[in-house]
């Protein structure tokens, strides 16, 4: 029997050791356990393993350059090997990270998404993670590795990312929505001060995007309101503060993304967590 061991790390890789690292070439999968303070990690960095992360309480974004995905309690934040990113939490987070070997890491998204998190999975990684780090070699250990990377293939992509195009002037008009979501600029204005009809701006946009402008501008101020909903503040606070001109109008959207209602998303990402501690 496997003695229970939290394999520390801050903020995701700074505290674990070379050595560490050149493990995950032989086991394929270093699982480890998260408790954070509330932080904001903004230096954009990259590495040669795959990182995936799940969070049972509080909520990360992930910035890089082909857009933003928002993880919430119980879903699996995906980061492919040599991805430039950076994180962004404003929320005390518990759960886990899983580095992956690159060599593995091929048969996932080639870009940062939002995965599913079956009821398997979750203790299933919880078990990894408690696992000693000098005792990874074992038998059992690369048994619940393999289990780990069958229930991993059937994960289902989930909707809670807003891509950047990669074209000039589409990428100068999404980081300005992103950066500004309750500035009620026209869709003409955005085409005019980029060069573009706005039959050219629409048609170009929904080709690149995958969606309309519309929807994406809703999207990046329900993303905007997270900020609100893991600080504490009324839904009617939220929805103000994020450009909807009615709760009832915020509520919608945001279930339409979430599948939830921004108050018990707000419970989950808010439930007391008696240990901050940065590990």
């Amino acid at each position: 029997m496997h003695k229970h061991h939290h394999n520390k790390i801050l903020i995701g890789i700074e505290a674990m050791q070379a050595a560490d690292f050149d493990m995950i070439s032989t086991i394929k999968a270093i699982a480890i356990c998260l408790t954070s303070e509330n932080v904001k990690l903004d230096s954009t960095h990259q590495h040669r393993f795959a990182q995936l992360y799940c969070l049972k309480h509080g909520q990360m974004m992930i910035q890089s350059s082909t857009g933003i995905i928002v993880t919430p309690p119980h879903c699996m934040g995906w980061i492919p090997s040599y991805c430039e990113h950076h994180i962004i939490s404003n929320s005390g987070v518990t759960g886990w990270t899983v580095f992956i070997d690159e060599s593995l890491a091929t048969i996932f998204p080639k870009e940062p998404t939002i995965l599913s998190c079956s009821f398997l999975l979750e203790p299933l990684i919880q078990r990894m993670a408690e696992w000693e780090m000098a005792k990874m070699e074992q038998r059992e250990y690369q048994h619940l590795v393999n289990v780990f990377f069958d229930e991993l293939k059937q994960a289902e992509l989930q909707p809670l990312s807003l891509p950047i195009p990669q074209d000039a002037r589409l990428k100068k008009i999404a980081l300005y929505l992103l950066e500004n979501p309750t500035d009620e600029v026209s869709l003409e204005d955005l085409a005019q001060s980029n060069g573009l009809s706005t039959r050219s701006l629409s048609r170009h946009w929904s080709n690149h995007v995958g969606m309309s402008i519309k929807k994406y501008r809703q999207i990046a101020k329900i993303f905007k309101s997270l900020d609100d909903i893991t600080a504490g503040k009324s839904i009617e606070q939220c929805a103000w503060r994020c450009g909807f001109e009615s709760t009832s109008a915020y509520i919608l959207a945001f279930k339409r993304i979430f599948k939830t209602t921004p108050k018990e998303y707000q419970n989950l990402v808010n439930l007391n967590i008696t240990k901050n501690i940065l590990l």
